[in-house]
C-alpha cells in the first residue's frame, strides 16, 4: 500500500486538493488514498498519459524519416490502446461496485476473520462438553477438532485465492 494524503495526490496530478475530493476516490480507513488501488492510480496518472500522447503526436509531426514516423505511430496506438483498456476496466469496476457485484477487500477480510474465530470458539468447546472430566478424551477431541478447523480454514483461504486470481485475470 502506498498511502497518500489529498494534498499529495493533488501535487502529483497537478491540481487543487478540492479537485481530488470531487473525484470521489475511495479512501482507506484512515482517510488517505491508496495509490496502488487501480481507480486511484488511473485518476492520478491520467494527465501523464495524455501528456505522453501529445508528445508522441508532436514528435511524429516533426521532420523524421518515414520509418521513424511509422514506429512512433505504432507506439502512439499502443499507448492509446492501453489507456482505453484501463478506462474500460475502471468503468467496469465502478459499474460492478454500483451494482453491488464487488465487495471491498477489507470487508471480506473482516468476514473471514469473524467466521474463523467463531468456528474456533464454538468447536473447540466440543472437547469439554463431550469429555466431561475425562481429560485424555477431551484432549484427543480438541486436537482432532483443531486439526479439522485448521484444514477447513486453509482450504477456504486457498479457494478464495483461486477465485480472486480468476477474477483478476478477467
Amino acid at each position: 500500500m502506498i498511502l497518500l494524503s489529498r494534498s499529495q495526490i493533488a501535487e502529483l496530478r497537478g491540481c487543487a486538493p478540492s479537485t481530488v475530493s470531487r473525484a470521489n476516490l475511495r479512501k482507506t480507513e484512515d482517510g488517505k488514498y491508496d495509490l496502488l488501488e487501480p481507480e486511484v492510480w488511473d485518476w492520478v496518472t491520467e494527465p501523464l498519459i495524455e501528456k505522453a500522447i501529445l508528445q508522441l503526436k508532436r514528435s511524429a509531426s516533426s521532420d523524421l524519416d518515414e520509418s521513424d514516423r511509422e514506429e512512433l505511430e505504432k507506439e502512439k496506438i499502443k499507448v492509446d490502446i492501453l489507456y482505453r483498456e484501463n478506462q474500460i476496466k475502471k468503468q467496469d469496476r465502478e459499474a460492478a461496485r454500483e451494482d453491488k457485484h464487488l465487495i471491498l477487500r477489507h470487508d471480506v477480510a473482516l468476514t473471514f476473520g469473524s467466521f474463523i474465530s467463531g468456528i474456533k470458539n464454538n468447536f473447540l468447546q466440543i472437547g469439554n462438553r463431550v469429555g466431561r472430566g475425562d481429560t485424555i478424551l477431551r484432549d484427543r477431541i480438541e486436537k482432532e477438532v483443531e486439526k479439522a478447523i485448521d484444514k477447513t480454514v486453509k482450504n477456504a483461504q486457498e479457494e478464495a485465492r483461486k477465485i480472486i486470481k480468476v477474477n483478476l485475470d478477467d
